[in-house]
Order: C-alpha cells, then structure tokens, then sequence
C-alpha cells in the first residue's frame, strides 16, 4: 500500500537523491547525472530538505515523503509565505508510479493541509513546463492559474501558478 507520511531525519538523503534523479530524467538534461548532482549538492538548492524542521514543521508548513512499503516513491511539501500564502514546493514522483491518481492524491491531501492551516491561497512554480506538462495538466486540473512572478528571481521559462482555496 503507498501512503504519506511526514519526513524524518534519517530520510533526508533519499529523498535529495530521489528529487535529483527525477529532475533530471524530467528536464532531459544533456550533462551527465554525476556533473548535475554535484552542481546541485554544491549550491543552496537542498538547503530546506536538510533543514525540514525550520523550513517547513516549524512554520505551518509540512514536508511528505509517499511511501510503497519502505521505499520513496514522491514527494510534496507545503511550506510557509506568509500568514495566509503558502507555496507547493517539492512535488516530485517516479515515473513509474505516474498515471495512477498518486500525484492527484497527494496534491489533495497537500490542499487539505494548507487550508487547515489557514493559508488562502497556494503559489507554485514551474522550473520547464515544456518539460513538465504533466504537471502543468495536473495543476490546472486543480484550479491552478497562472500569475505573475511571486519570487525576486524569475528564470526564463518559468512558470508561477496559485490557486485560491479558502
């Protein structure tokens, strides 16, 4: 059975590999795993998986990992903007357990979370929606929308979506 469950300490590396594998299969990038992997482990880029508890539990935020049995599948996480913005961050799932409503569900139990909390409205970003029209497609079935630019840096191509849910 595939379940959610908030992240714990001893996860952390998995699911840095986990999003950096998918990443990369997704955005079809021409430099080899090894040379993105280390570009991404040399930069700030997991600064917040590294640090869950201050960038998300601490601040009425949380950081799913989707299990089947012991393994990592996908990922999601709701992390704090302001006191009624929050942000869809990390939602990440492996092609193989693509198509069968598990990126549907999450995104649910993610939307239940954030306005239990109190947030109105949910922002997103997407990195390469060429590359990333499935989730482009999910998002939009959600009621996403597309705005303007919500962060100091926009990088060309990128997409910013929210959704109003309360």
């Amino acid at each position: 059975m595939i379940e959610s469950r908030p992240i714990t300490l001893n996860q952390r590396e998995e699911v840095k590999k986990l999003i950096l594998q998918i990443a990369y299969d997704t955005w079809q990038l021409q430099k080899p795993f090894n040379e993105f992997a280390n570009e991404i482990y040399q930069s700030d880029e997991f600064v917040d998986v590294d640090n869950f508890d201050a960038f998300y539990f601490d601040t009425k935020g949380i950081f799913f990992v989707l299990m089947d049995e012991k393994k990592i599948v996908g990922t999601g996480a709701i992390k704090r903007l302001d006191d009624i913005t929050c942000e869809l961050k990390r939602m990440f799932l492996q092609s193989a357990y693509q198509g069968r409503g598990l990126g549907s569900n999450l995104l649910n139990e993610l939307i239940d979370f954030a306005q239990a909390q109190g947030y109105k409205k949910i922002q997103l970003n997407i990195w390469q929606p060429q590359k990333q029209q499935a989730a482009m497609h999910l998002y939009k079935k959600f009621g996403f929308y597309e705005v303007e630019s919500y962060q100091k840096e926009n990088f060309i191509g990128q997409i910013f979506m929210e959704k109003i849910i309360n």
